[in-house]
């Protein structure tokens, strides 16, 4: 919300930025990277830090005003820690992609289902006890890890996701010698796929968006 409130002050709907570089869509990508907590002697905590991407889509691209709004966004809200512009695309038009702040990808973190928190609490020295306790260090940051660009289709439901992967894995029905060939079409960042890779054969994915090949 705080960040959908920053966009909507520094590029308000119909203001001038806005209506300068042709604003038509804002996207807010949210990553909760996991932190491990030591508390008692051999326990930690899993606790999870929050970033944040936005994507600014326009019709003219280099406007200045976009630009400041970026940095204004970043600087009021510390989750920020990429702002990309993204033009083109219509009619033909080449895609146009320019990082305005930070990095021009998101870490993105899925947790092993096994690992996976059932309700979610931000990291707090306030409340260093907030999320699930496990005497094993390793399990608070295991799963899979994706440097995803504005462009690139992943799933935003951070606490479903790993129960969305058991049940792929569970519908796949693969054999146990690991002989299978699996297909992931319309892959995107290659998640559903990536997330059986270890017990297949080989794995193939299928994807029209060339960001997202990248990122996966």
């Amino acid at each position: 919300n705080s960040v959908l409130a920053a966009v909507r002050l520094h590029l308000p709907p119909g203001g001038w930025g806005a209506r300068e570089a042709g604003l038509s869509r804002v996207m807010i990508r949210t990553a909760l990277l996991p932190k491990t907590k030591p508390l008692d002697a051999g326990v930690y905590a899993a606790q999870y830090e929050v970033q944040v991407m936005v994507a600014l889509t326009v019709d003219t691209p280099a406007c200045a005003s976009v630009r400041l709004a970026a940095e204004a966004i970043a600087q009021e809200v510390p989750e920020v820690v990429s702002v990309v512009e993204l033009s083109g695309g219509r009619q033909g038009g080449a895609h146009v992609e320019e990082v305005l702040v930070g990095s021009r990808t998101l870490r993105m973190h899925v947790p092993h289902h096994s690992n996976a928190p059932s309700s979610l609490q931000l990291s707090s020295p306030e409340d260093p006890r907030g999320n699930r306790q496990t005497e094993d260090e390793s399990a608070c940051t295991s799963g899979l890890d994706f440097d995803v660009s504005a462009r690139s289709f992943f799933q935003i439901n951070t606490l479903q996701t790993p129960r969305l992967l058991k049940e792929v894995e569970r519908a796949c029905g693969l054999r146990s010698d690991n002989s299978d060939v699996v297909l992931d079409l319309f892959c995107g960042a290659g998640l559903l796929g990536l997330a059986v890779a270890p017990r297949c054969r080989s794995l193939v994915g299928v994807e029209v968006v060339e960001d997202a090949v990248q990122d996966a």
